[in-house]
């Protein structure tokens, strides 16, 4: 989980919380969770600010309606997406909806890679995307067997009124968005970035359920 420091988060700076869960099902009371109620690892990363509208879920503008939509901005989103990479290596990337706005609210997707190559959990690479003035949030991260990191966001189009719930997929290449598609107005769409093909291609799911649902 991440830990926000300025927002109420238990840290005195911005981390990810690693809880390592051990079961010993010859004797469950000797399971453990973390380590005596603390996290078993933290991890430093660079600041960030998770509070997007007061983490009112009336949030995110869409067209066409004063209701918002809910940024989620006050945990990770799903996947958080494990790798063996082989040779002793092993992955897992993460991501979350963060405030990049200094005076009030824009949603940017903040993601991590972290490693670990047999001494345990470290970070690896971070970073927010947030090229202009839209918002982008309740992304979904996943890596190939190389290591390639792609991520899949939810993004505002301030431009086209007409389009109601955008997304847009990004990979190694940086800033350029691979391809970009709308969803049928009155839908929402639910992702997944999946590894197929042996673990060398990344495919964005999109499932459309009901907005009323």
């Amino acid at each position: 989980m991440s830990c926000d420091a300025a927002n109420g988060g238990n840290c005195t700076s911005d981390q990810l919380d690693e809880w390592d869960f051990h079961v010993d099902w010859t004797n469950p009371a000797n399971s453990t969770f973390g380590n005596n109620g603390a996290p078993s690892t933290t991890i430093p990363v660079a600041a960030f600010n998770s509070n997007l509208c007061n983490y009112n879920r009336d949030c995110i503008p869409q067209p066409n309606t004063s209701q918002g939509l809910d940024a989620l901005s006050d945990r990770l989103l799903y996947q958080s997406s494990y790798r063996n990479l082989g040779g002793g290596n092993q992955a897992v990337v993460l991501n979350q909806s963060v405030n990049v706005s200094s005076t009030g609210n824009q949603a940017g997707v903040r993601w991590y890679k972290l490693t670990n190559t047999g001494s345990g959990w470290s970070l690896g690479q971070q970073g927010t995307y947030a090229p202009d003035s839209d918002n982008r949030w309740m992304g979904s991260a996943n890596l190939d067997a190389s290591g390639d990191i792609a991520v899949e966001k939810g993004f505002q189009f301030t431009l086209r009124t007409d389009l109601h719930g955008n997304y847009a997929f990004w990979g190694p290449a940086g800033d350029s968005p691979y391809s970009l598609q709308a969803s049928a107005a009155g839908w929402i769409p639910v992702t997944k970035i999946e590894s197929i093909s042996g673990g060398k291609t990344l495919t964005v799911n999109f499932t459309l359920r009901p907005q009323t649902c």
